[in-house]
């Protein structure tokens, strides 16, 4: 009895040790109405970092996959200057239940609005405001880009503002930086949907 102990402690130990690492699988939501091109350039620029950075990146224009059971195989989301007035009020709800389940976020923006028809979104930009984790970062045209992140409802949050909308993504130097981000947003635990306090909608 006492061997059999041993061995099943021995194979459990194997088992942790052996155990692969979980894939780094991110969604990015590139929806772009006024220049669906730019969009194309810009996943097209994000697939070469991931491939260097052994992340799995999946794409998406499609707001209806913007529920539970999609997205809750995915490490973090990187949306690139969304419009999130395209996103109705179920798929709001679903974003927010994707955070507060242990999620993560990378938007890549403008300055997105601090006031919006959305209170969660809101309270999610003031958030922003409040952080330690503010860094600025020169590029070509002179401008200063900023990027924070911070924890928030459960989950990770991580902005990058443009400054153009069309600002180059391979051709800034700020853009060897997104590894780190990604890291950030995906260094958490198994999302965990009984943590989510919003209500899903029937």
């Amino acid at each position: 009895m006492y061997r059999i102990l041993i061995f099943l402690s021995f194979f459990s130990l194997l088992q942790t040790v052996t155990k692969p690492a979980p894939k780094k699988l991110l969604l990015v939501y590139a929806k772009n109405e006024s220049d669906p091109t730019l969009s194309i350039a810009r996943i097209q620029a994000l697939q070469k970092v991931a491939k260097e950075n052994k992340y799995t990146l999946d794409t998406t224009q499609i707001n209806a996959k913007f529920s539970e059971q999609y997205l809750k195989k995915y490490s973090a989301l990187v949306f690139i200057n969304p419009a999130n007035r395209l996103l109705n009020y179920r798929q709001r709800t679903e974003l927010e239940r994707y955070i507060q389940a242990g999620g993560g976020l990378l938007q890549i923006s403008l300055p997105p609005p601090s006031e919006t028809d959305w209170p969660w979104y809101t309270r999610l930009q003031e958030a922003g405001l409040k952080v330690q984790y503010v860094k600025s970062f020169q590029v070509p045209d002179k401008n200063q880009l900023k990027y924070w992140r911070t924890p928030f409802d459960g989950g990770f949050y991580s902005q990058i503002t443009l400054t153009d909308e069309k600002q180059s993504f391979p051709d800034s130097e700020w853009f060897e930086l997104l590894p780190d981000e990604w890291s950030y947003i995906t260094n958490h635990p198994e999302l965990d949907y009984r943590k989510a306090t919003t209500k899903k909608v029937p």
